[in-house]
């Protein structure tokens, strides 16, 4: 009984796949993942650029992405609302 069970196992094994050397990898996945790279690096260069035009009160820790956004549209808000307030007074 215990033999048959082992000789059943066997047969359903299915063996990994040799492990790809990392130098393997065919050129279009390289250039696709260098430009994703590339990608992430300029957004992550936009959110800083954006943080820098904030006020210090919004940067007083770093800001995550959703941060930085939400900071920025309330930044927007209060200039709009320097705005308004110049047209009323004139």
């Amino acid at each position: 009984h215990h033999s048959s069970l082992s000789t059943s196992r066997s047969m359903n094994v299915i063996p990994f796949p040799p492990c790809l050397d990392f130098n393997s990898e065919p050129s279009f996945i390289h250039k696709r993942n260098e430009r994703e790279r590339i990608r992430v690096r300029h957004v992550n260069e936009g959110y800083a650029k954006l943080r820098d035009h904030l006020p210090r009160k919004f940067n007083q820790k770093r800001l995550s992405k959703v941060e930085t956004l939400r900071a920025a549209i309330r930044y927007i808000k209060h200039l709009e609302d320097i705005l308004k307030e110049g047209h009323n007074t004139s």
